[in-house]
This record gives C-alpha cells, structure tokens and sequence, in this order.
C-alpha cells in the first residue's frame, strides 16, 4: 500500500501541486478513513528526502478535509440534524483552514516555516518540543474553555 502511495504522490506533485496535491490527500483519506495514515506515510517519505515539507503540506491539508467525508457519512447515518450541523461545522473548519492557511499566497509558507524552527529547537531541546505540545493542545485549549465557555 505505501509504494503505490508513493508512486500516486510522486506523479501528481510532479505535474503541480496545491489543489492537485490536496485532491489526493483527500482522496486517500477517503479509501483508507484515516488521515493519521495519511499523514504517516507523508513523514517517512519527507524524512527519505523523497518528498519535500512543501509538498507534504498540501496532501495534509487535503487529508484533514477527507476525513471529514467519515464525520458526514456518520452524520447522515445518524439521521439526526444534530448530527449532521456537526459533521458540516467539522468540514466547514477545515476548509476555512485551508483558505487561510495555503489560499492567500503569504500565509502558504508560515506553518512550515514555524514548523521548521520549531523542529530545529526540539533537536536540540527536547523540553521545546514537550512544551509546544502542553502549551498549545492542553493549556490554550483549558483558558478558551474557561474564559470564553
């Protein structure tokens, strides 16, 4: 499975990437309903040197909006408009994400420029990488949920 992962990435980077290259993020997402599969076939090829964080970056992209095709799929099953609000809210920020993050020319380059520096000091220190981690997906989450829940 990860070759022919492979060979698919490495054909459609190399006619162009961006939307192309977030189509097949979603579209493996979608066989395999995993984005985090996804996403770990991506670190071993970007480690390799086989696949560049610039080209990674819009297959994950495309991944995080693939998986929400499950969420919806769900959703619909459920039959329940609660549900589905849910499923539509989840696919909405993820494609809010996307136009903010890699649409505006500018912004394209900051999570993997951040992600480099950040990968740079967690090589030399591992407590950064620790501390990003704890700051950003425990503690910032608890003050949004205390102050603005």
């Amino acid at each position: 499975m990860a070759d022919r992962v492979e060979r698919s990435v490495n054909a459609v980077l190399g006619k162009g990437g961006g939307a192309l290259a977030m189509l097949l993020g979603l579209i493996i997402t979608v066989a395999v309903q995993s984005s985090s599969i996804t996403t770990s076939i991506l670190i071993p090829l970007s480690a390799a040197g086989v696949l560049s964080l610039r080209n990674a970056y819009p297959v994950t992209l495309g991944a995080n909006v693939g998986t929400t095709v499950t969420a919806l799929l769900a959703a619909m099953a459920a039959s329940n408009p609660n549900s589905l609000t849910v499923g539509l809210a989840h696919t909405t920020f993820n494609v809010a994400g996307i136009l903010l993050l890699y649409v505006i020319p500018f912004a394209r380059d900051l999570p993997v420029l951040a992600a480099e520096k950040l990968a740079i000091l967690a090589v030399e220190r591992k407590t950064w990488a620790v501390a990003y981690v704890v700051i950003l997906f425990i503690v910032l989450p608890l003050l949004g949920v205390t102050f603005l829940g």
